[in-house]
């Protein structure tokens, strides 16, 4: 068997696995807390299939497109175990931030061996192991190529969304039994999903929703071509309307605020030649009356009143509270940084003791200011890299090239990242294995090339032995 056929033929046996693994994420990966055993269990399974997938590695698969992602997890990966290195006590004190704890130490009569930069090195250890779920995303997909993805990715997204929406408004309905939800410390009585937070749930079926605005700009186009695609455009308008029952159920401010610039971007991204015409004005009516039709459920529904107002509590452990002691450990620590992992045992001591209630602050609802503060300089770095990876790729994406089905397809997956990325200005979405991999997915169809099937060189033979007949 040649080898192109070879590649070609494990490649639904890979898209299978990728599935499975999203799945697992989904299932397994909702929540955001350390050490948890679904979240060992996947990081397991991911090392296990990095490592397969370098020993079967194709020499002719180059991963050249997907470098930079590849660049920034490696980079996480390696600064967290340089903050484990152990350092003799006489430079550890000279670091930012460790002097009171050492001369704390030194008063309690306690002897110093070498030590970690890192002030929770255990938290630190855990940290690293969430890198290899969305490397292993990335690879699994550079091994399976653009094109199956494109075909398979989009609607498999779409409906697993209308499903996790499903059962998100079956925990409303079922009020506060809990026996729908996966976790213990979760938000009881509003719709999660799979996860453990409604704000990530809404997340995610943000993420989702610019695939099924692909969708559904496409099945217009092909309105006439068969009664399957009749079929086909009933299922997807009922994603829709899933997806923005579920978005508007689960009211996550941020993403009220994200969900009118990411649709209309979507409906302008459908713009295309692909799309035009009588078809393309139909998707537009269709998004418009579905994202109408499922708000008015929302808000006219007894059961499901009163949402939209998760989130802006006023307290002690407000955003803008944690914010200002991120602000301050990032000061105490520059450059170096607390550690990856530490946020939740650091920032108890930047804390008014007259404020401190039984709530407590586990993260910075900001992911850019915890990378500051963990990683130091080194985040910002790294931040900073991957902000302007992103927009040369948007750049490339939005502006380059003709606006084809791929193209297309693209700009929805950019903005299911941009989507990401923004929430993460007040949360911490990525901080998920579940979203972490459907992100890895999205980062994977805006980076692969498209590559065009070439014709078998034995027709153009048979085609010249014609000619001279």
């Amino acid at each position: 068997m040649p080898v192109s056929e070879s590649r070609s033929a494990k490649r639904p046996v890979l898209l299978g696995v990728l599935i499975l693994y999203i799945l697992m994420c989904l299932f397994f990966g909702g929540a955001s807390r350390f050490a948890l055993n679904g979240h060992v269990a996947l990081q397991a399974t991911a090392a296990f299939g990095i490592a397969v997938l370098a020993a079967t590695w194709p020499s002719a698969t180059s991963i050249k497109s997907v470098r930079i992602p590849i660049f920034v997890l490696g980079a996480i990966a390696i600064v967290g175990i340089a903050q484990s290195i152990l350092i003799p006590a006489q430079y550890w004190q000279t670091l930012p931030g460790r002097n009171e704890v050492f001369e704390s130490l030194m008063s309690l009569d306690v002897v110093m061996g070498a030590m970690p930069s890192s002030l929770n090195v255990e938290a630190t250890h855990a940290s690293v192991g969430y890198v290899l779920t969305p490397l292993f995303v990335i690879l699994l997909c550079v091994r399976i190529g653009l094109s199956p993805l494109q075909r398979i990715m989009p609607a498999f997204f779409c409906q697993l969304g209308a499903v996790f929406a499903l059962v998100g408004l079956s925990q409303i309905y079922v009020g506060h039994e809990g026996f729908l939800y996966l976790y213990e410390n979760t938000n009881i009585g509003a719709p999660v999903g799979t996860f453990a937070n409604v704000n990530h749930f809404a997340s995610l079926l943000l993420m989702i929703s610019p695939f099924a605005v692909y969708l559904v700009a496409g099945a217009s186009a092909r309105r006439r071509e068969t009664d399957q695609t009749a079929a086909m455009m009933l299922m997807i308008y009922s994603c829709l309307l899933l997806l923005t029952v579920g978005i508007a159920a689960a009211g996550s401010l941020a993403i009220y605020f994200l969900s009118i610039p990411i649709v209309s971007l979507a409906l302008v991204a459908t713009r295309a030649n692909t799309f035009e015409g009588r078809g393309r004005m139909l998707s537009r009516i269709a998004v418009a009356s579905i994202v109408i039709l499922g708000a008015s459920i929302v808000w006219n529904s007894p059961v499901l009143n009163g949402l939209g107002l998760i989130g802006s509590d006023d307290d002690p452990t407000s955003r803008q509270n944690m914010w200002s002691f991120t602000i301050a450990a990032i000061q105490e620590y520059w450059p170096i940084g607390s550690g990856m992992g530490t946020y939740e045992s650091v920032i108890p001591h930047f804390e008014n003791p007259d404020e401190v209630t039984s709530r407590y602050i586990a993260l910075a609802h900001n992911e850019y200011l915890q990378l500051a503060m963990e990683m130091g300089a080194a985040g910002v770095v790294i931040a900073f890299t991957g902000a302007t990876w992103l927009i040369i790729r948007a750049r490339a994406i939005w502006f380059g090239g003709d606006s084809n089905r791929t193209q297309i397809m693209r700009k929805m997956a950019f903005l299911g990242i941009l989507v990401c990325c923004s929430h993460s200005i007040v949360d911490y979405p990525a901080r998920t294995p579940a979203i972490a991999s459907v992100l890895a997915v999205y980062v994977a169809l805006v980076s692969l090339p498209q590559v065009e099937r070439s014709k078998p060189k034995n027709i153009k033979v048979q085609s010249d032995k014609r000619r001279v007949l």
